[in-house]
Parts: C-alpha cells; structure tokens; sequence
C-alpha cells in the first residue's frame, strides 16, 4: 500500500469526522472519491479503532434525529439507517427501543404544518399525502386526522 496515499487519507477522514458524524460504509464510500477503495477501507477501519466511528452511537444519534426532528416512521428510519450502511439486525434493534408513538407524531405534524388545509378535500389529499410519503401507515394517519376533528368539533361546541 501507498503510504503517502494512506495517510492523506486518513488526514481526510480526520477532516470529515470533524465535520460530522459518519458510519463506516458512508466513510469508505466518501474516502473511496479521493483514494482506492482498500486505502479508504484501511483508513475507515483505524477510525473505528480510535473510537471515531461507532455505527452503534451513530445510528442510535440518527434515528432519534429522524424521529424527533423529521417525524419519520419506524419504517423510513429503518430505511434510512440502511441507507448509510447500517446492519439491519442493528437498525431494527435501536427502532425498537425509540418506542415511536406514530400517532401523536402524525398529530404534531398536521398541527405544525397542515391543520390550516383539513378545511377542503384537496388540502385533506395534500395532508395525507404528505404523511404517506414519511412513512406512516393510512390507518394512522386516518386516526390521528379523526382524532384531530373530534378535539376541533369539542373545541367549537364550547365557544
């Protein structure tokens, strides 16, 4: 191996780290751009021992991530920690312990961004269409959206 190549690769995985966080195959692919794939592999793997690259931790930080900031469902979590090299047996384990309630992540939403269009049929497509794409399942989002109308239908009675 090229120890010159080598070591301006592992200068780049320092300066990347640095940055952000990363998992190991997103590493080796994002070094593979400036080196071969056996220096960016070899690189990735002394990240890994000095403690600079867990996909434990990292998949762990991402899906909480996802889940509370981007109110993605189990399933595209799972997806997207796929998507950065993370082992499925992993994946599936740090999903099980978010314990991500869907329904009141579909109620935050409609909330923050989509009550204002529940008032006409094509807002209603726009809402579910929405939540569709996010991953969350017709038989939540048509619980959360008749949950919603109930707290709205009480909330008009009392005025």
């Amino acid at each position: 191996m090229n120890t010159e190549a080598y070591k301006k690769t592992k200068e780049k995985a320092l300066w990347l780290l640095s940055r952000r966080d990363y998992s190991k195959k997103e590493l080796i692919k994002k070094l593979s751009d400036i080196s071969d794939e056996m220096c960016a592999a070899d690189a990735a793997e002394r990240m890994e021992e000095l403690g600079l690259i867990n996909d434990e931790k990292f998949a762990q930080r991402y899906a909480e991530k996802l889940s509370a900031a981007k109110y993605l469902s189990d399933k595209s979590i799972l997806y997207k920690l796929l998507e950065k090299g993370i082992d499925r047996e992993l994946a599936e384990e740090i999903i099980e312990n978010l314990d991500i309630d869907s329904l009141n992540q579909i109620k935050s939403i409609i909330k923050k961004k989509y009550i204002k269009y529940l008032d006409d049929e094509k807002g209603v497509k726009k809402t579910i269409s929405a939540l569709l794409r996010l991953g969350h399942t017709w038989e939540d989002i048509k619980k959360a959206m008749e949950e919603i109308e109930e707290i709205e239908e009480d909330q008009e009675d009392e005025i």
